[in-house]
This record gives C-alpha cells, sequence and structure tokens, in this order.
C-alpha cells in the first residue's frame, strides 16, 4: 500500500487484519518508495493499493509504471482514494486501475469493501 497519510494506513491496516488475519500490508508514504519496494522484494505482493495524492510520484505516476513493468503489471492495482472526482475515476480506469475505491468514512464500511475486493480478487 502506498498513501501518505498514517492515520488512513492504520485504519486500513486494522480492517484488513480484522478480516484477513493471515494478509501481510506493508505500506509505503509515497509511490516512489513504493515502487522501490516492489522491485527489490523477493516476494510479490497479491493486491497493491495506491493513493492519489501523495508526493514524490503520486498514485497515477505509480500505476502507470507499475503497469509498464514486466514484473509487476499482472498484479491487480487498486486506486484507494478520497476523491470521488469522476475525472480521477476515469482516469484511473484508463491507466489500468483493476478498481477504484473511495475511501470510506467509517470502519465498518471499509471492512465490507476490503471482503468484497478479496473475494474479487480470489486473496480472502
Amino acid at each position: 500500500m502506498a498513501d501518505d497519510d498514517c492515520e488512513d494506513v492504520e485504519l486500513f491496516r486494522d480492517a484488513l487484519t480484522e478480516i484477513c488475519a493471515h494478509c501481510n500490508l506493508f505500506s509505503f508514504p509515497d509511490g516512489y518508495q513504493l515502487l522501490e519496494g516492489l522491485r527489490n522484494c523477493n516476494k510479490l505482493p497479491d493486491l497493491i493499493f495506491v493513493d492519489v495524492n501523495m508526493p514524490t510520484i503520486d498514485g497515477f505516476e505509480a500505476l502507470v509504471q507499475i503497469r509498464q513493468d514486466r514484473k509487476l503489471s499482472a498484479i491487480p492495482t487498486i486506486i484507494y482514494s478520497t476523491s470521488s472526482n469522476q475525472d480521477h475515476i476515469s482516469k484511473a480506469y484508463a491507466l489500468g486501475a483493476s478498481s477504484y475505491i473511495k475511501k470510506p468514512n467509517d470502519f465498518k464500511t471499509l471492512k465490507e469493501i476490503l471482503k468484497k475486493i478479496l473475494v474479487l480478487h480470489e486473496k480472502f
């Protein structure tokens, strides 16, 4: 996961842990560090979650680079953003996003969304 908001990352981590005890979450504060982590890891992740608005490399550019990298391109990449702007959503899908999730306002909804994503991508 790449997100520069520590509170959002912790909320996401807590929700994921409650619904999938065997899932591991690795987080990075920006797209640059996410890409470096992905390119240097021994075991690729099953899913990638990327916020849109981040410093250094934003979520859209990170998505472009993930899709252009043969090693990473097949990994489902989900945009996870506070934005519900239709242009952002359309751009994300045009760049190859697997899904687009607007960050929910409550923990219960986040857990429900994560369950659906994990089932959709057969990771649950």
